[in-house]
């Protein structure tokens, strides 16, 4: 069923906003390390080598991270973002850099022309969608046939215990990036991924916009790579998310 929100959308925009000019310090958002660079690129050399050197939409491309890493695999970025303030921040970020644009605009609905893409990528976004029935549709759309859709995500949904406890002590230990920002909570209970952003869940929604059966693939090695730098509070912060993460990865036929 396709939502109509778009009330829920504005408080999307302005929670993204409001996070903005310090998202790059939370921990797993910036690209630290070459280490953390080489994780990400070996993992989309093996499962996604069609983005390498091609045509790419980063989806919700917030502050031009995942640009970076696109344009080291030689690929020309086109990054979108619901914030203006976000777009703001990674055109500053790639100034002079003539291989990438950002624009302001909706990942759910695109304005670009069918076929348009080698590949779409995202990371962190499918948990916010608004409406993942459109967004699958319009990513399927603006792909050239055998393009690829590529998701670094996690189901933060549901922490077990361990996870709340690292949570937790990782504010104890001086983890406040967030602190002071709205909270999520109220936001996340509207979306439909509020409750679980597991394999399971995204899969039939990506077949039913025509993709083929998605893979899901570990990334341990990035975790890994993130840990070896930063903060205790900052390594606390990154374990309690670690178990849920994945790469997915599926195809326009």
């Amino acid at each position: 069923m396709t939502i109509q929100n778009f009330d829920l959308k504005e408080q999307v925009r302005a929670y993204w906003t409001s996070r903005a000019d310090g998202f790059d310090a939370s921990p797993g958002h910036c690209i630290r390390t070459e280490r953390e660079f080489r994780a990400y690129e070996q993992l989309i050399r093996r499962h996604a080598p069609g983005l390498v050197g091609g045509d790419v939409l980063d989806a919700a491309s917030g502050t031009g991270e995942v640009s970076r890493l696109l344009r080291r695999l030689g690929c020309r970025v086109t990054g979108v973002d619901l914030s203006e303030r976000m777009v703001e921040l990674a055109r500053a970020k790639h100034e002079g850099d003539q291989g990438v644009r950002f624009t302001e605009g909706d990942a759910e609905r695109l304005m670009f022309p069918d076929a348009s893409f080698d590949g779409v990528i995202c990371r962190n976004l499918l948990w916010t969608l608004t409406d993942p029935e459109a967004a699958f549709a319009e990513w399927r759309r603006v792909l050239k046939p055998g393009g690829t859709v590529v998701a670094f995500e996690g189901n933060w949904m549901q922490p077990d215990r361990l996870a709340l406890f690292l949570r937790n002590l990782s504010q104890r230990l001086g983890r406040k990036v967030e602190v002071d920002k709205p909270d999520f909570t109220s936001i996340l209970e509207q979306l439909p991924f509020r409750e679980s952003l597991a394999p399971a869940d995204v899969t039939p929604r990506l077949l039913d916009a025509g993709f083929s059966q998605p893979e899901f693939h570990a990334i341990g090695r990035v975790t890994r790579a993130q840990l070896a730098r930063g903060t205790w509070a900052e390594r606390l912060s990154l374990m309690s998310f670690a178990r849920g993460r994945f790469m997915l990865v599926a195809r326009r036929p």
